[in-house]
């Protein structure tokens, strides 16, 4: 009997249906039947499935059977925290639909894995926005959904933005950034100590420091001392307040002699940009960058202005028992909290916009891909630096690269891409664009100290790089559509 059938014969109003069709018939045996059968396959069904998902933990993975009846009692516990369900109308081209269908199960998977509180996804192709989506909750406590709007910080993705915008300056010819800072700031002072001396002594100025030292991580300012930076709770008024932090402290190598990855390396920059651009730095952000490129929602993050659609962010919390770094097995006794309180009013420049995630997909694309920059300044950018006994650095200006000396944007062969990530208190996300495919894809997750998100954005990109719809992936369901 095939479950439509069962179901006629469930009670209903004016009497039960018989197997002659009638409303008043009353077939005992089948509604008997019927009654055991639907409650039966239901518990089936719910078994079968969390029989399935122990499969995979046990055989996909190293679990144990007690690790993996953990993870299932925690999913079951805690299904409002996982963001594989997508309760978002998306963007999405039609001419896309499959790729973002694969893309979209692989987006599901991941984050159900990983258990993200939510996530906004976005994909430009060719200069389309082709997709964006939200996945999970925004707003956990209240069961907000993230959607295409949500805005999220975007942590380091911020050195990105301030590298790209002094790059439109220098071709404006606004800025040098080969100049010495010290010439757009005649009262700045920099420090370092001599090889074997006790005090540290003031940089002298036959030794630069460029505003490309800066974007490019060469300059010898240091990075956070303590974690008490990176989460710090005071406000400043304008970037020159935030040089409080750091400008005294003595440079960590004399500048251009080691790659040192550095938040505080843009703050300085940020103060150079604004005394270049005659303006404070924010609105020197939206007019050069933010408005050219029609990115309405990215702005430097404040508590006291409403931001429309700003989520809130998350940290996980472990137990004393299970390091952080374990991955599945520390999710089965974690739990979510707010993410404490910051002012990111220290660091605009190094790691504090806000936006969404189309935002920053067409960001990386336009810059890279498109004519916002020239061509000779977008492979000037994407030429890893060198550091000052000639070797490069992982680093351009403003992106992560592979360490590669003969760029072609022209001829570029195999998988070239430049890409930058962020982690920030409450946050992660990664921007990841491949210049020869005309691909940019950004992902923003709302909870700090995500692993694998670089994993995530490579595998959205290879759906949209070259499509095979025969050629189908495994996990990609073929009737969950977009």
């Amino acid at each position: 009997m095939t479950m439509r059938r069962m179901l006629r014969n469930i009670p209903r109003r004016g009497g039960y249906r018989g197997n002659g069709g009638g409303g008043g018939g009353y077939n005992r045996g089948n509604f008997r039947f019927g009654m055991v059968m639907v409650p039966l396959v239901a518990t089936v069904a719910t078994v079968g499935s969390l029989g399935a998902l122990t499969y995979y933990y046990l055989h996909m993975s190293n679990f144990s059977v007690k690790d993996a009846f953990h993870e299932l009692n925690w999913i079951i516990e805690h299904p409002e925290i996982r963001a594989s369900k997508s309760l978002d109308t998306p963007i999405l081209d039609p001419d896309y639909r499959p790729q973002a269908r694969f893309a979209r199960n692989i987006v599901k998977r991941h984050l159900s894995t990983h258990a993200y509180p939510g996530a906004t996804v976005a994909v430009v192709k060719d200069g389309r926005l082709v997709w964006a989506e939200g996945f999970g909750y925004s707003d956990v406590e209240n069961l907000v959904p993230v959607s295409h709007k949500t805005v999220f910080r975007v942590a380091s993705i911020s050195k990105a933005l301030t590298a790209m915008c002094a790059l439109k300056m220098w071709e404006n010819d606004q800025l040098d950034i080969d100049k010495d800072v010290r010439e757009y700031l005649p009262d700045l002072k920099l420090y370092f100590r001599p090889p074997g001396a006790q005090e540290k002594e003031v940089l002298p100025m036959d030794q630069k420091v460029t505003t490309r030292m800066l974007l490019s991580h060469l300059s010898g300012i240091r990075h956070y001392k303590e974690y008490a930076e990176y989460s710090q709770t005071k406000h400043y008024e304008n970037v020159e307040q935030a040089l409080e932090m750091f400008i005294n402290d003595e440079l960590q190598h004399m500048p251009g002699e080691k790659y040192l990855y550095s938040t505080f390396g843009l703050v300085l920059a940020s103060v150079v940009m604004q005394k270049a651009g005659g303006m404070p730095f924010p609105q020197l952000m939206t007019q050069t960058l933010f408005n050219p490129l029609d990115m309405k929602s990215t702005r430097e993050e404040s508590h006291d202005v409403l931001v429309p659609r700003r989520g809130r962010h998350y940290i996980r919390v472990f137990d004393k028992s299970n390091s952080p770094k374990e991955s599945y097995k520390s999710l089965a006794s974690s739990h979510l909290e707010n993410a404490p309180y910051v002012d990111n009013s220290n660091k605009f420049a190094g790691g504090g916009f806000m936006s969404t995630a189309k935002d920053i997909a067409k960001f990386g694309y336009q810059t890279i891909c498109g004519d916002f920059l020239s061509k000779q300044t977008q492979k000037m950018m994407l030429t890893p630096q060198k550091q000052n006994d000639g070797t490069a650095t992982p680093y351009g200006i403003g992106w992560s690269l592979p360490v590669r000396e003969d760029i072609d944007l022209e001829r570029m062969s195999g998988r070239f891409c430049a890409k930058h990530s962020g982690g920030a208190s409450g946050g992660t996300s990664m921007l990841y664009v491949l210049p020869e495919q005309k691909i940019a894809v950004a992902v923003i997750v709302n909870l700090q100290g995500v692993n694998r998100i670089a994993e995530l954005a490579e595998k959205i990109a290879m759906q949209f790089e070259s499509f095979d719809e025969k050629a189908k992936l495994p996990y990609a369901a073929k009737d969950d559509k977009v």
